[in-house]
């Protein structure tokens, strides 16, 4: 009997296997453009909710204050909007274009996750589904701000005020150049940078000085040579 269980049981995962394996093969060289089947997308959002971790606590909170989401909205538009548009509703073609659809952030579906769930969504992306992990790139506290900007797009009301804000300040565009855009360590670098050339250079009137030095001592010694012919 116990015999027969075992055999059973592993009978079960050959074949499951098998049916991945051909599902999974059956996927490649298939179009992204089209739109998934709706028991597709109704299981990998079931899936997605139930297996995403949620994200550590941040070791000193992070106010959900009006200042943080607009911070949160800035980053968003120079690292999200790309695919999620800017006003995170995925409308685009271009979002449209991935396989699965990229996500409307003010939709149910994602705003039934948790804020320490969408941090770590955020934090290590999803595979499969084109979403980057951020956590080279994004700082933590940076990636809880645009955690509360996301929410807030889920509010027509104060997704429009955070907008006209935005644009007053100059950053509702999507991916602000990076002269206008610095991540933490990127102006302490730039001054490290500037200190070192600094050091290597010498100073302008030193080299002038030394030019002058040079120049008088080759035209005295042309003079001299000069009065040694005649």
């Amino acid at each position: 009997m116990k015999r027969q269980f075992w055999v059973g049981l592993i009978a079960g995962i050959i074949v499951c296997g098998i049916i991945g394996g051909v599902f999974g093969l059956s996927l490649v060289g298939k179009k992204a453009t089209v739109e998934p089947p709706e028991w597709e997308e109704e299981m990998a959002t079931m899936m997605k909710h139930r297996k995403i971790p949620e994200a550590a606590a941040p070791a000193t909170r992070i106010e959900n204050s009006e200042e943080n989401i607009l911070t949160g909205g800035e980053h968003f538009g120079h690292h999200c909007a790309v695919c999620h548009d800017l006003e995170g509703d995925a409308d685009s073609d271009f979002a449209k274009s991935f396989y699965p659809p990229v996500a409307d952030l003010a939709s149910p579906d994602v705003q039934e996750y948790s804020d320490a769930q969408l941090k770590w969504i955020i934090d290590n992306g999803i595979r499969y589904t084109g979403m980057p992990g951020w956590e080279k790139i994004i700082d933590d506290a940076t990636q809880w701000k645009i955690v509360y900007y996301m929410r807030a797009l889920a509010n027509p009301e104060k997704a429009e005020k955070l907008e006209e804000v935005l644009k007053e300040r100059g950053f509702w565009k999507i991916g602000a150049p990076t002269a206008e855009h610095h991540h933490p360590g990127e102006e302490a670098a730039g001054e490290q940078l500037e200190h070192t050339h600094a050091e290597g250079a010498e100073p302008e009137h030193e080299h002038e000085e030394q030019g002058e030095h040079h120049g008088g001592a080759v035209q005295e010694e042309t003079h001299e040579h000069s009065h040694g012919e005649h």
